[in-house]
């Protein structure tokens, strides 16, 4: 079924297409009629490979053969066997995969062409060479891309006969007009708390096959909730939030091409969507980590206030419109003394209908008997583990002064 769009969609029609090619390619599957060509050398079909190396392909003509010279001129003579090749064609526009079809006849390496019949986007492509692959480690390469030659023995040392899901190494980004070295990425160890605040671990790695089947492989319903760019991210988070580990090997042994037209600049258009998204799927790890000054890479948005005070209690609602699935925990002082911490998750009708998400941001708070000594109180109202202070907050609350205020006005 094929979600509704927004007239200022951007990529609506272009998103519509995509899932109207993914829904065509999944049925003709169902059929036993695979929407793809399979080519392959002579070397492939007596192969029995340790690891398979799978590379996305989509108009890339000008960088793909660098990218495959890359990958055999890698050091291999210390696996345990061969390696193979899939290059996964997403329905090329240019002669990307006559390029590819010229190369595999004159390697010696096992290498396979996989041209697909619809062009359906990373995630489905990627979930193909996974499908495909013979090998227990799959290391997932895009066709701009390169490695080094000691890069798939090294990560293959790593993985092999570990429990990790997957292992990564340091990658050293350029500038794909000039050549310049820019920086560096993929270079700090696992960690599931910094995951959960950015994106921080490139594509570019070894992982364990029987591990990404078993988790659904890549994800390709987040075309629905914007555009691509962030599928590598959400496997990642799909393997924090499932108990797996990563490791790094901290060597540069591969290169990531900077595009500044990339596709990460338009998935920017939908971060409002796609961080709703990511924080309902993976809201159980976000509880593990409930005080990060971001999720997913932006800085939260809060909004909310304090709207009523009686002698009783305090009212108001507060939320985070890129975590709109996520209820935020308060914290409320007497001047400086903590004296609560409550969760803002009950239903408000009017913040419902102001256009805020679920509307489930409410909160009401029963006031200390101490409350009603006849002094002075300064009732503070903080996101924990923050300094933001909703509005309406701090207030001088005297019962005396309040209860002889609403005395007059009854």
């Amino acid at each position: 079924m094929i979600t509704a769009f927004s007239e200022n969609d951007p990529k609506a029609i272009q998103r519509m297409l995509i899932l109207n090619r993914l829904q065509m390619a999944r049925q003709a599957e169902y059929t036993g009629n695979t929407p793809w060509k399979f080519q392959a050398n002579q070397a492939y079909a007596a192969a029995q490979p340790c690891m398979s190396v799978i590379i996305s392909l989509f108009n890339y003509r000008n960088y793909i053969v660098e990218c495959l010279q890359s990958v055999v001129n890698s050091n291999l003579h210390s696996l345990p066997g061969s390696i193979e090749i899939l290059v996964i064609d997403d329905s090329s526009t240019d002669d990307s995969a006559q390029l590819v079809e010229d190369f595999l006849l004159q390697t010696d390496i096992p290498l396979a062409l996989v041209t697909k019949v619809y062009n359906t986007g990373l995630a489905d492509v990627r979930n193909l060479g996974l499908k495909l692959s013979r090998a227990a480690y799959c290391f997932i390469l895009d066709a701009d891309n390169w490695i080094y030659p000691n890069c798939l023995a090294l990560l293959y040392k790593e993985i092999s006969d570990s429990e990790y899901a997957a292992v990564y190494n340091t990658i050293v980004r350029f500038d794909d007009k000039t050549g310049e070295k820019l920086d560096l990425i993929s270079q700090f160890e696992w960690d599931p708390c910094e995951l959960v605040r950015r994106p921080y671990i490139d594509a570019m790695a070894l992982f364990n096959r029987n591990i990404l089947l078993k988790l659904g492989g890549y994800s390709t319903e987040l075309v629905e909730h914007g555009w691509f760019g962030l599928e590598d991210y959400e496997l990642w988070l799909k393997l924090a939030q499932n108990g797996y580990t990563a490791r790094l090997i901290p060597r540069i042994l591969s290169a990531y091409r900077l595009h500044f037209n990339s596709m990460l600049n338009t998935t920017n258009l939908y971060a409002l969507k796609l961080n709703n998204h990511l924080g309902q799927k993976f809201a159980q790890l976000i509880s593990l980590y409930p005080n990060l000054d971001r999720y997913f890479g932006f800085e939260p948005d809060y909004e909310g206030c304090i709207d009523m005070i009686t002698l009783n209690y305090i009212r108001g609602w507060v939320w985070n419109r890129y975590q709109q699935n996520t209820p935020l925990l308060l914290n409320i002082y007497d001047y400086d003394k903590l004296i609560a911490t409550i969760t803002a998750n009950k239903f408000r009708l009017d913040v419902f209908e102001s256009g805020k998400g679920t509307g489930s941001y409410g909160f009401q708070f029963t006031l200390p008997t101490n409350f009603r000594d006849g002094k002075s109180h300064l009732i503070r109202v903080k996101i924990a583990g923050r300094s933001h202070e909703l509005t309406g907050s701090p207030y001088l609350f005297n019962y005396n002064q309040l209860s002889q205020k609403e005395t007059k006005n009854s």
